[in-house]
């Protein structure tokens, strides 16, 4: 993607500089200067392999048919395409993830929304997609706690996971030398200002990139990885009746733009108009994008743990040491066969 004054892609060719990017000596120490009133609001996301995008998983075109029979949905295949069922189906893999932790006796976050659903034959949100004038807008904010919560323990949903520790977000991105799929793939390290749209809402165009962190509390996996997460709002636009009839509003189809065009597309659109001035964002980008080179993905991998980023601090509990003992003894024979492919 071309560069622009707000976005900057920048690959890295060392394991020192991976490693000290956001240092107070690093390339890009100013995110680190913390006498700049941005520079404390950058989070980071690390991906595997750079051909990812940063698309949430319950919006990848390949995944659509998993993710239809996670949420036990009899909707006609033909409709998989419409931003309409989509908001349905993502919203009862959300339910039923609730009604089952809570069947279990396990400490889940209050949604009245949702407790009022379990044992009613009336489903207040699902009856309200009925109904063609009721504003509505996906994902609402009182799911969040509970979206954040399945999302965190593998289930696909709106969300994307991002951390306040770059370290954090490198680990994820090299530790796809695991993988078979990913291991010979260049990888990428995200980092973006949540802060800069603090200048960019108001009320005249709020942005639709929102943030949240969940509750740390009873969560240790996504305490020691100094998780949040971010959606992209969207406005319900149809009804279910629309998909049938014509008297219904417009079904519109799903969205699924990587969030760095979304964020693109909106900046460049407000740029234009005079309501943001480029010139804001001149040192503190809104998007940096750093490339990885497979080649340098063990080296770093094995500097992160030296400084305690491994997945026995950032998974704590048992199973996850053994885990990492296991790992351990596979790095050499992975760094062979990286060398010879590479």
């Amino acid at each position: 993607m071309q560069n622009k004054v707000y976005f900057k892609t920048h690959e890295i060719n060392s394991v020192q500089e991976a490693m000290n990017i956001f240092s107070s000596d690093g390339k890009c120490r100013h995110i680190a200067d913390t006498s700049n009133t941005l520079s404390d609001s950058y989070v980071f996301r690390g991906q595997k392999n750079k051909r990812y995008k940063l698309v949430p998983s319950v919006l990848r075109e390949d995944e659509w048919e998993n993710i239809y029979k996670l949420a036990n949905d009899a909707c006609s295949v033909t409709n998989h395409d419409w931003e309409i069922t989509q908001i349905s189906v993502e919203y009862n893999i959300i339910k039923r993830f609730y009604n089952l932790a809570d069947k279990t006796g396990l400490d889940i976050p209050q949604v009245p929304l949702l407790r009022n659903s379990i044992d009613s034959e009336i489903d207040t949100f699902m009856g309200s997609l009925s109904l063609p004038t009721q504003p509505k807008e996906w994902l609402p904010d009182e799911l969040y706690e509970i979206a954040g919560l399945a999302q965190h323990y593998g289930l696909p949903t709106r969300l994307l996971d991002w951390t306040y520790d770059y370290k954090v977000a490198l680990y994820f991105a090299v530790s796809g030398i695991y993988n078979n799929k990913d291991r010979r793939a260049d990888c990428v390290l995200w980092a973006l200002n949540q802060g800069s749209f603090n200048l960019v809402n108001s009320e005249k165009y709020l942005c639709p990139l929102r943030f949240f962190r969940p509750s740390y509390h009873n969560n240790k996996f996504l305490s020691a990885q100094k998780g949040l997460f971010s959606t992209w709002k969207i406005p319900e636009t149809g009804d279910l009746s629309s998909l049938k009839e014509s008297n219904g509003r417009k079904a519109e189809p799903i969205n699924r733009c990587p969030l760095d065009e979304l964020i693109i597309d909106f900046v460049d659109r407000y740029i234009k108009d005079g309501k943001i001035n480029p010139d804001d964002f001149e040192k503190n980008k809104i998007l940096y994008q750093f490339i990885i080179p497979a080649k340098l993905k063990n080296d770093i991998l094995t500097e992160l743990g030296r400084n305690g980023y491994s997945e026995e601090y950032l998974f704590p509990g048992f199973q996850n040491v053994v885990s990492k003992l296991k790992s351990q003894g596979r790095l050499p024979e992975i760094q062979d066969e990286l060398e010879i492919m590479l």
